[in-house]
C-alpha cells in the first residue's frame, strides 16, 4: 500500500472522472512467469533499497518474437513487405523493444515484490543506482522506499477532550430572535444618529493626487468605537471631519465605502470630511404571523408558540455544529499530540527534492524548512488514514454521488424549482462529477463526508467527558481561544 505525501490515500478524482466505478486504491498485479533476482537492503529504519536483476534470458525471447512480428508487417523501400533482412529490422527496432520489455519486467517484478513482502510505503519509489548496459548479460535496477511506520492510536483522552451540550438560556434566545427581527425589519427616517442608524451622505478626500467626492451609505455599527462617538447624536446636514485609517473597524468596509483599490486600503490614511444627508433607524419586525412565516420559511407557522418550538430546534441544530466542530478539533489535536512515531526523514527529503523539479534546485536549508513545514501534515495524514482504513470509514464514490444529488435537491428547493425525476437527477449528478472543473468542489464534498464519519466514530468509540454549558459561556470560551491563536 502507498500513501501520497500531499494527497489523501483514497479514491483519486482523476480515477473517478475517468471510470466512475468505485476505485479500490490497490495495485493491479500481473503474474510474473520468470523469477528474477530481487533483493531488499535496509538503508536505515523505515528506508530500504530494492534491487532487481535480470539477464538477457529474461527478455530476449519476447524481444525476438516482437522483432519477427515487426518484420512481417514492415514496409521498407527496396524490399517486399515482410521480406526485409532481420539485421535491418534489429537495427531499427531492437533497442526500443529491449527498453520497453525491460521496463515492463522491472515494473512487474517491483509490483510483485511489493505485494509478496506486503510493503507499505510513502510517496513513490525513488530510482537509485542502476546498470542498464545492454552489452552486459546482467542488468540491475535499484529503487528506494520510505516505509510507513507502525503505531497505535489511543482514543482514551483521559478527560482532556470535552463534548459540550449547549443550553440555550433566555438571554441568548432573545438575542437570536432580535437578530431575526432586525433582519426582517425596516429602516425609518430618524432625527439624529444612534447606534442602530444607517447613514447616507458623501465623503470628500484626496486619492491618487485627485480630489474625490463619493456618495456613501453605511451602518454606524461598522465604525470604530472612537469614530462612533464622533457620529452619535449628529443630525442631517452635519459635516464631520476624521481620518480614513481610523474610521471603519474593518479595512474591507473602508475599501467598499470609499471605492479605493484593495492594494491601497491597508495603508490608506488621509483626512476626510463626511456630510450627512440621510439618517435611518432600524425598526425590528413585529412578532406577528408575517414574521413567523418569513423567519421559518414555512407558511404553516402562524403563531408564537409554534415559532418558538421551530426556532428553538433550528437554533439547537445550529449551535450543535459549533460544539461538534470544537469536539472534532480537540479530538484531532489530542490524537496527533499523543501518537508518536518516527518517519524516514532522509527518504522524504530526497522525495521532496525530486518533486521540486522545475522550481529550481533546493538548497539544504530550504529543504530542511520544507520538511519541517510538511511533517506535521504527513503525521496527521498517516493517523487519519489508519483510523479510516481500520474502521471501515473510507468515503466511497457512491457516498459522494448521493451527496451531490442531495446538494442539487437542496438548490431546487431553495429556488422553488420543481425537483426533476430520479433518472434526470442521476444524470445531472454524474455530469457534475465527471466535469474536471468541479474538482475543488468534489474535494470539499469528500472532506465533509469524511469528517462527518470521523466525528461519528469519535463520539461512539473515544473516551471523553460530556458537559452541559450555557451558550454564552461556550461562545465566550471560543472567543478567548481565538485570541490566543
Amino acid at each position: 500500500m502507498r500513501i501520497g505525501l500531499y494527497h489523501r490515500n483514497g479514491c483519486r478524482w482523476r480515477d473517478l472522472q475517468q471510470s466512475f466505478p468505485v476505485c479500490k486504491n490497490r495495485l493491479i498485479l500481473r503474474q510474473i512467469y520468470k523469477q528474477m533476482n530481487v533483493q531488499k537492503k535496509e538503508l536505515s529504519p523505515l528506508h530500504i533499497l530494492v534491487n532487481i536483476e535480470l539477464t538477457k534470458d529474461d527478455y530476449a525471447g519476447k524481444v525476438e518474437k516482437e522483432l519477427k512480428e515487426y518484420r512481417k508487417k514492415a514496409v521498407i523501400p527496396g524490399f517486399r513487405k515482410g521480406k526485409a533482412p532481420m539485421g535491418l529490422i534489429k537495427k531499427q527496432y531492437e533497442t526500443t523493444l529491449i527498453v520497453h520489455e525491460v521496463n515492463e519486467l522491472v515494473q512487474e517484478a517491483l509490483r510483485d515484490f511489493i505485494e509478496k513482502e506486503k510493503i507499505e510505503y510513502l510517496g513513490e519509489p525513488l530510482p537509485a543506482d542502476s546498470d542498464f548496459d545492454l552489452e552486459k548479460n546482467v542488468l540491475s535496477f535499484g529503487y528506494e522506499f520510505g516505509l510507513i511506520p507502525e503505531f497505535e492510536i489511543d482514543l482514551d483522552t483521559r478527560g482532556e477532550v470535552v463534548l459540550y451540550d449547549l443550553k440555550i438560556d433566555k438571554k441568548t434566545w432573545d438575542k437570536e430572535v432580535m437578530h431575526l427581527r432586525n433582519h426582517y425589519g425596516t429602516y425609518e427616517p430618524a432625527e439624529e444618529i444612534s447606534e442602530d442608524s444607517k447613514v447616507s451622505g458623501h465623503f470628500e478626500f484626496e486619492y491618487k493626487d485627485e480630489k474625490q467626492k463619493k456618495e456613501a451609505e453605511f451602518h454606524i455599527r461598522d465604525l470604530t468605537p472612537e469614530a462612533k462617538k464622533k457620529f452619535l447624536g449628529k443630525k442631517t446636514g452635519a459635516v464631520l471631519e476624521y481620518t480614513s485609517g481610523s474610521l471603519f473597524a474593518e479595512p474591507h468596509t473602508l475599501m467598499h465605502v470609499l471605492q479605493i483599490d484593495r492594494d491601497d486600503v491597508h495603508h490608506f490614511d488621509v483626512p476626510l470630511t463626511f456630510t450627512v444627508s440621510g439618517i435611518h433607524d432600524l425598526t425590528p419586525a413585529e412578532m406577528n404571523e408575517e414574521f413567523f412565516k418569513k423567519a421559518t420559511g414555512d407558511d404553516t407557522v402562524t403563531d408564537e408558540k409554534t415559532f418558538r418550538e421551530r426556532f428553538t430546534g433550528t437554533l439547537t441544530a445550529e449551535y450543535k455544529r459549533f460544539t461538534d466542530q470544537k469536539f472534532f478539533d480537540d479530538m484531532i489535536s489530542y490524537i496527533t499530540g499523543h501518537t508518536s512515531f518516527d518517519l524516514p526523514e532522509a527518504f522524504l527529503k530526497k522525495w521532496m527534492k525530486k518533486m521540486s523539479f522545475g522550481k529550481g534546485e533546493l538548497k539544504e536549508d530550504a529543504l530542511d524548512l520544507l520538511y519541517e513545514d510538511s511533517v506535521d501534515g504527513l503525521r496527521y495524514q498517516l493517523i487519519e488514514n489508519k483510523i479510516l482504513q481500520e474502521n471501515g470509514l473510507d468515503v466511497t464514490n457512491d457516498m459522494i454521488f448521493e451527496q451531490i444529488k442531495a446538494n442539487f435537491k437542496s438548490l431546487y428547493k431553495k429556488y422553488g424549482v420543481e425537483e426533476p425525476a430520479e433518472e434526470i437527477l442521476d444524470k445531472v449528478a454524474k455530469e457534475y462529477i465527471t466535469d474536471s472543473n468541479n474538482k475543488q468542489e468534489l474535494d470539499d464534498v469528500y472532506e465533509r463526508i469524511k469528517n462527518d464519519r470521523l466525528l461519528t466514530f469519535f463520539k461512539e468509540k473515544a473516551v471523553y467527558k460530556t458537559q452541559k454549558i450555557e451558550a454564552k459561556e461556550f461562545f465566550d470560551m471560543l472567543r478567548e481561544i481565538a485570541k490566543k491563536k
